[in-house]
């Protein structure tokens, strides 16, 4: 998935805990081969080469990832949307290159962003993209999905305290022993100064703070919005507390590139969810369910 996996445990023993963490780490290995549109023999490529063709029978885990991106994607107007496959790529290959994509075919990748053309049948579990030329970029949503499906794998291990971190999307059980949750630190963008106080829940956060370039004078974020097509300003800052780990990562995505009023409108639509923004060199601003936020440290508050 393209970045680092942290995983720590509380076993009674080393033996148990090794065996519990290789199997957690043979799941995300699995949830890759589903996810990443960079392996050609996964789910999403082979959709990808079927696109405006056939339909074709998927994992299960897709489907649902598929379900819940279409739920953010109509909570948020479109900013979390899927299908930015195209764009992805283009960008991808500017970020490499230092040149802004050619026009053209940023305008063409554009046309193809749409997350209401994905058909899936739940039912038959199959999936199918509508129009040729079309491609899906999960790097929004599969991580936390990822992340909590390998807490699951160590719980049913025996060992339910336990975290798993990909990146910024972390997974936690059970509190350690004798604490009251897992102390998960917020982005120095934040300004807090404080860290989150969590357990039996899943944390994501998004921001171009540690992922961005300037491309020929202008910012360029790896967080795209699906609306343009464009990698533009730089992004807030947001960190999404939900029990869903799909759904937090999907959301911090998205309120990345809203304004404070569309992200309540989001957050709103997921009860229980609550998200910390700051755009740079702003305040940090709470929306959502602000008791879903314990406080430990420092002494700011949103």
């Amino acid at each position: 998935m393209g970045v680092q996996c942290r995983i720590v445990a509380y076993a009674p023993g080393a033996e148990p805990a090794a065996d519990a963490a290789r199997a957690a780490f043979a799941e995300l290995a699995r949830l890759e081969g589903v996810f990443s549109d960079y392996r050609d023999s996964s789910e999403v490529s082979a959709l990808a080469r079927a696109a405006g063709v056939e339909s074709l029978p998927v994992s299960a885990d897709l489907v649902e990832v598929l379900t819940l991106a279409r739920r953010v994607h109509d909570a948020t107007g479109g900013a979390f949307d899927v299908t930015v496959g195209p764009a992805s790529r283009l960008w991808r290959e500017s970020r490499r290159t230092s040149r802004p994509p050619d026009n053209e075919a940023l305008r063409a990748a554009r046309d193809l962003i749409d997350g209401t053309a994905i058909r899936v049948d739940a039912s038959a579990r199959t999936v199918m993209l509508e129009r040729p030329g079309m491609c899906l970029d999960l790097g929004g949503i599969a991580k936390g999905y990822s992340a909590q499906r390998a807490l699951a794998v160590l719980a049913r291990r025996g060992l339910p305290c336990s975290m798993v971190a990909l990146a910024g999307d972390v997974a936690a059980g059970d509190p350690p022993p004798g604490a009251a949750g897992w102390r998960i630190g917020t982005p120095p963008a934040l300004g807090l100064g404080s860290a989150l106080l969590l357990s039996n829940t899943s944390v994501s956060t998004s921001g171009d703070e540690e992922q961005s370039v300037v491309i020929e004078g202008r910012h360029s974020s790896h967080l795209l919005d699906p609306r343009t097509g464009w990698s533009g300003s730089p992004a807030a800052t947001t960190t999404v507390v939900c029990r869903d780990g799909a759904v937090a990562d999907a959301l911090a995505t998205a309120i990345a590139t809203l304004d404070q009023a569309r992200a309540a409108q989001a957050i709103g639509a997921f009860p229980g969810a609550a998200a910390l923004s700051a755009r740079p060199g702003g305040r940090a601003t709470c929306v959502g369910s602000v008791s879903a936020l314990r406080w430990v440290g420092g002494t700011a508050r949103p």
